[in-house]
C-alpha cells in the first residue's frame, strides 16, 4: 500500500522548542518546499518528462538527479555555480544493479553481481578486482584481493564464528542460547561478554598481555546504564531525568537541557561551567565557559542560510590574559571549504570535481586515477600498496613509511629507519595496545587501552604504570582522572579540545587549530585535540577505522564503506568529512556526518516514543495481556487490529480503526498498521519515497499474524516498527545518506528491542533469540565489522 500527502497541502512541524517548520506539496501530493523557522527554504523541483528532480539548498545551489523509468539513478549533476556542473553516471542491469559508477573525474568503477545473492566482482578505475563467493543461503564465505583469500564460516542459525585472513591469521566468536555474543578470539587475546536476565551486556572481559581488564554495567528498570565498573574498580555512577536524558555524574558533572533536548548547560566538579545557545534552526550560536564569573573560554559562530559556518569569534585565558582573535570562512557551492583565514593567516583551497585538494595557497597537488595523492609541489611524493594503503611519504628531511595487517591496520610507523610506533587491535577493529617513541623523554612507553562501546575510558601506561580514566557526558569527553586528579575537557562543536582545566578550575592547556586539524597551538602531554581523537607521535589522529593525516587533510587508506550514489563527493574514499570540516565530523573513520548538537537522546523524538511504550509496558495489568492474547487468538484481522489498539491506546497515541487498517500520524506523515503474511518475518515496515528518496511521503507498518501469537510478540514487534517509523518520519535526510541505511535503521531498532526484551511478558524464547541474534548482528555491523557486503 503507498501512502502519499493529499494535493495542495500546506502542513507545519513545531518542535518542543516552539520552532516551525512549514512544508509544500505540488499538485501530485509531492515535497517541493520546507522553509525554515528563519524563513530560510529549501526546495525540490519535478521535471516529470526527464524524469528529473532539481533541488536548491538554503543557499539556492542547484543539484539534478536524473532516473530512468525504473527508477534507477542514471545520472548526478553537482553545479558549481548557476551554469557549470559536475556530472556522476551510472548504469544498470536488467535486474535494477548497477553494474558501473562513473565519477566526474571520467572514472569508472564496474559490477557484476551473483544470480541470487549480489555482488560478486568489483572493477576499480585501475583495472584491479575484488572478488566475493556465498554458500546456498547467500552467507559471504570468500572474499578475495590482491592481498589473498580473507575467509568466512558460519554456524547453523547463519552467525559468524571465523574470519581467516591471508597470513592465516584469525577471529573466532562464540555465542549462546539467545544468539548473544559470549566470546571473541583474536590475534591480540581474547574477549569475554556475559549477559543479563533480559541479554544486556553485564560485563566485558579482555585479555590484553595475559591480563585481564574488565568493565561492567549495571540498568535499572528502563534498561538506562546507571553505572559503570572501570578496571581499576572505579565506579561511575549515572542520573536521568524522565525524557532519559543524562542529567548528572555525581563527582563529575551536571547537566540542563532546552526544550529541544540540547545540552543548555554543564556544571563541573571543578566548579566550571559551560553554557551553549542556539539559534532557531538548534544551529549552536555560543559556547561560553567561566569559574566564578570569571571567563575561561567563549565561541561565538555565524552561519550562513545552508549552515556553513562563516565566523568564529574565539576568546581564551592564556597566560592569566585574555586572548581574541576572529576567524573568517568562505565556501563553494558543494559547501566545500575554499577560504580561511585567523591568526594562521590566509588559507586558500581548491578541489578537483571528486573533492580531491589540488591547491592550498601555492601548493599544487596531484592524484592518480584511484584518489592517491601522488605528489605536491613542495617536493612530498607518496607510494601506495595494490589496497589503496600509504606506505610511503617522502620529502627533503625524511622519509615515513607504513605497514599494514591484513585488514589494511596499521601496524609499524617509521621515519628513516627509526621506528616512532607500534600498534596492536583486536577483531572488532579497536586499537587496544600502542608502543610510540616519546620524543622528549628519548623512550619508548607501551600504552594499554580499555573500550565501552567505541569509547576509550581506560588507559595503562605499561612503562610508568600509570592509570587514566576517562568519562563521557552527552556531547562526549568530560574528564580524565589520574592518580586521584581530575581534569576537565572543554570543547567546541566538532569535540575538539580547546582548553583544559585542573582540579581547581584553572587552565592548563590550551588548543587552537587549522581548519583540516593541524594544532597552531596546543599543549605538549595532551594527545586528545582534533574532533577530540588521539594525536599520535606520527602526526597522524587515530580515528578507529582508520588514521588521518590534517596536514594534507586526508585519510591514509580506503574508506571501508564505498559511497552514496546520491552525494557523489562520499564516493573519494580518502577526502575528510567531504572538505567541509567545520560542518561535518566522522566519528569513527568511516562515515562523515553532520556534527552532532549537544543533544541528550538518540533524539527527542525516540526519546518521546520510548517514554510512551514505557508507560503502556507498566500500565498493562495481566486481565490487558489476557485480552491481547484472547484478541490475537482468534483468525479475524478486526479482532487482532483491537489488540494494536489496546497497546497504543496504553501508550497515550492517537489511532484511527477502521477495522482491517489502522492509522497514525508521525511527524504530519500518514503511517498504516496492518496484519499480512510477510514470510519468516514478525513484522516490517514499508517507506513511500518520492523520486530519488529525497522526500518520505508516508510509511505501512506490517504484522506477521501466522508468527505473532502472544501479546508479548506483538508489544515486541509493535514497538521495534515503530522505532523504524519515527526514526524515519523525523530523521530522513540522516537515514538516507546513511552509506547503509538498513543497517543503520536495523540497529536503531534492535537497541530498543534489546532494551526491554526481558520485561514483556508473553514474548515466546524463539523471538527473544531472534532479537539477541539479530542485535549483534547490527551492533558488529555498526560498530565496525566491515568484512561482509551489506
Amino acid at each position: 500500500m503507498s501512502l502519499h500527502v493529499g494535493p495542495s497541502q500546506l502542513k507545519t512541524r513545531t518542535d518542543p522548542g516552539g520552532h516551525t517548520y512549514t512544508y509544500e506539496f505540488d499538485l501530485f501530493g509531492r515535497y517541493s518546499k520546507m522553509i525554515g523557522p528563519d524563513s530560510t527554504f529549501k526546495q525540490i523541483q519535478y521535471d516529470d518528462a526527464s524524469n528529473t528532480v532539481i533541488t536548491f539548498d538554503e543557499n539556492q545551489h542547484k543539484r539534478e538527479y536524473h532516473s530512468d523509468w525504473a527508477g534507477n539513478l542514471l545520472w548526478v549533476r553537482e553545479y558549481t555555480d548557476s551554469v557549470n556542473c559536475y556530472l556522476t553516471q551510472y548504469t544498470y542491469d536488467n535486474l535494477g544493479n548497477m553494474t558501473s559508477a562513473t565519477d566526474a573525474n571520467g572514472n569508472t568503477t564496474s559490477y557484476s553481481y551473483d544470480p541470487l545473492f549480489g555482488i560478486n566482482q568489483v572493477t576499480y578505475p585501475d583495472l584491479t578486482t575484488d572478488t566475493y563467493c556465498y554458500d546456498a543461503v547467500g552467507n559471504l564465505v570468500q572474499r578475495t584481493t590482491l592481498q589473498g583469500v580473507t575467509t568466512f564460516t558460519y554456524d547453523a542459525t547463519y552467525r559468524l564464528i571465523t574470519t581467516r585472513y591471508p597470513d592465516q591469521s584469525f577471529i573466532a566468536f562464540e555465542y549462546d542460547a539467545n544468539g548473544n555474543r559470549t566470546l571473541m578470539s583474536d590475534p591480540s587475546g581474547i574477549s569475554e561478554y556475559m549477559y543479563d536476565s533480559r541479554n544486556r551486556m553485564a560485563s566485558e572481559t579482555r585479555t590484553i598481555g595475559g591480563e585481564p581488564y574488565s568493565v561492567s554495567y549495571a540498568y535499572d528498570a528502563a534498561s538506562r546504564v546507571v553505572s559503570t565498573t572501570y578496571p581499576d574498580q572505579s565506579v561511575i555512577t549515572y542520573e536521568y531525568d524522565s525524557l532519559n536524558r543524562l542529567i548528572s555524574i555525581p563527582g563529575y558533572a551536571t547537566f540542563t537541557y532546552t526544550a529541544d533536548s540540547l545540552v543548555a548547560s554543564t556544571t563541573y566538579g571543578n566548579s566550571t561551567s559551560t553554557a551553549y545557545q542556539y539559534d532557531d534552526l538548534n544551529r549552536l550560536t555560543s559556547i561560553h565557559t567561566q569559574k566564578n564569573d570569571l571567563d575561561l573560554l567563549s565561541m561565538d559562530y555565524s552561519h550562513d542560510s545552508s549552515g556553513n559556518i562563516t565566523q568564529l569569534g574565539y576568546a581564551r585565558m592564556k597566560d592569566q590574559q585574555w586572548v581574541q582573535s576572529t576567524e573568517i570562512f568562505e565556501y563553494d557551492w558543494l559547501d566545500r571549504l575554499e577560504f580561511a583565514q585567523g591568526d594562521y593567516g590566509a588559507l586558500s583551497y581548491s578541489f578537483d570535481p571528486l573533492g580531491n585538494r589540488i591547491a592550498l595557497n601555492d601548493l599544487t597537488y596531484t592524484y592518480n586515477n584511484m584518489n592517491e595523492l601522488v605528489s605536491i609541489s613542495d617536493g612530498t611524493a607518496f607510494a601506495y600498496d595494490d589496497v589503496g594503503n600509504m606506505i610511503t611519504r617522502t620529502n627533503d628531511d625524511a622519509t615515513w613509511s607504513y605497514t599494514y595487517d591484513k585488514k589494511s591496520q596499521l601496524i609499524q610507523a617509521k621515519r628513516d629507519q627509526h621506528i616512532l610506533g607500534e600498534y596492536s587491535y583486536d577483531g572488532d577493529g579497536h586499537r587496544i595496545l600502542k608502543t610510540e617513541w616519546i620524543e622528549t623523554l628519548q623512550e619508548y612507553q607501551t600504552t594499554i587501552y580499555v573500550y565501552s562501546g567505541s569509547n576509550i575510558i581506560f588507559e595503562k601506561n605499561v612503562s610508568t604504570e600509570s592509570c587514566a580514566t576517562y568519562i563521557y557526558g552527552p556531547s562526549g569527553r568530560i574528564a580524565k582522572k589520574v592518580d586521584g586528579l581530575t581534569d576537565n575537557y572543554h570543547t567546541d562543536h566538532l569535540g575538539s579540545t580547546r582548553l583544559i582545566t585542573d582540579e581547581s578550575g584553572n587552565p592548563i592547556t590550551e588548543a587552537t587549530y587549522k581548519p583540516f586539524g593541524e594544532t597552531s597551538a596546543a599543549g605538549d602531554e595532551e594527545p586528545y585535540l582534533y574532533n577530540g581523537k588521539e594525536k599520535d607521535s606520527t602526526g597522524l589522529y587515530y580515528y578507529g577505522a582508520r588514521y588521518y593525516a590534517p596536514e594534507i587533510g586526508r585519510f591514509t587508506t580506503r574508506d571501508p564503506l564505498s559511497g552514496d550514489a546520491l552525494s557523489p563527493q562520499t564516493l573519494n574514499q580518502y577526502v575528510y568529512c567531504l572538505n567541509s570540516t567545520l560542518k561535518y565530523v566522522d566519528p569513527q573513520g568511516m562515515d562523515c556526518e553532520f556534527v552532532v548538537l549537544p543533544d541528550g537522546t538518540i533524539s527527542y523524538e525516540l526519546a518521546e516514543l520510548y517514554n510512551e511504550m514505557q508507560k503502556a509496558l507498566d500500565s498493562m495489568s495481566e486481565e490487558d495481556w489476557n485480552l491481547i492474547n484472547d484478541l490475537l487468538s482468534s483468525s479475524k484481522i478486526e479482532s487482532k487490529m483491537k489488540a494494536v489498539g489496546i497497546i497504543l491506546d496504553k501508550a497515550g497515541i492517537d489511532f484511527v480503526d477502521s477495522g482491517d487498517l489502522l492509522m497514525i500520524e508521525i511527524n504530519d506523515k500518514p503511517s498504516g498498521i496492518a496484519w499480512k503474511d510477510i514470510g519468516r518475518h514478525y513484522g516490517i515496515t514499508e517507506l513511500s519515497v518520492g523520486k530519488t528518496n529525497t522526500d518520505l511521503m508516508g510509511g505501512m507498518i506490517y504484522l506477521n499474524p501466522k508468527k505473532i501469537k502472544e501479546g508479548g510478540d506483538l508489544f515486541m514487534t509493535l514497538g521495534h516498527e515503530l522505532v523504524h517509523s519515527y526514526h524515519s518520519a523525523f530523521h530522513w535526510d540522516q537515514i538516507r545518506y546513511s552509506p547503509n541505511p538498513y543497517v543503520y535503521g536495523e540497529y536503531t531498532a534492535y537497541t530498543w528491542s534489546i532494551s526491554v526484551i526481558g520485561s514483556v511478558p508473553h514474548v515466546t524464547p524463539s523471538h527473544s533469540r531472534d532479537i539477541a541474534t539479530m542485535y549483534w548482528r547490527f551492533r558488529s555491523e555498526w560498530l565496525g565489522i566491515f568484512d561482509q557486503i551489506f
